[in-house]
């Protein structure tokens, strides 16, 4: 089944949010807090900020209704990951895909990705990204790997 444009929309939001709520779940730390981004152009979906240190980590999620565990590859749009490299040059970046299976999977953004293999997808350049490069994980797991990072253990 195809999804109209109105569709995806309302998708990612519903995805965002059920996201958001996990993961603040997991955590579960009255100093990391967690905010969806108030820009809706912004190339991220959320801010994670520890009060206490100040360290700032952010997430790009990519959800999806189809079992991403089946694929070599993941994409992502080559715009977003040049613009995240511009706006965000020394910061933590996370692009996190999942979807409504529980699959979840992650990989830091670094200028390397830059370097991947592009493919066009509905008229727009995307990279594919392997998926072995990417962790293998959980909400639960991803949540213990940024409250590590936010205590200054680099967990990526």
């Amino acid at each position: 089944m195809s999804l109209n444009q109105n569709q995806l929309i309302k998708y990612g939001i519903q995805a965002e949010t059920e996201f958001l709520f996990a993961l603040n779940d997991k955590i579960n730390d009255t100093n990391i807090i967690i905010k969806k981004t108030d820009d809706r152009y912004a190339p991220v979906d959320f801010t994670i900020t520890n009060n206490t240190n100040d360290t700032i980590l952010y997430i790009e999620l990519k959800s999806r209704k189809i079992d991403i565990s089946k694929f070599k590859t993941f994409l992502i749009g080559r715009s977003k990951i040049n613009t995240i490299c511009n706006t965000y040059p020394n910061s933590c970046v996370l692009i996190v895909w999942t979807d409504v299976y529980k699959h979840l999977y992650y990989k830091l953004v670094t200028k390397d990705m830059l370097k991947s293999n592009i493919q066009n997808c509905n008229g727009a350049d995307c990279f594919l990204i392997d998926k072995n490069t990417c962790k293998d994980s959980d909400i639960a797991s991803l949540a213990e790997c940024i409250k590590k990072y936010h205590n200054r253990v680099l967990p990526f």
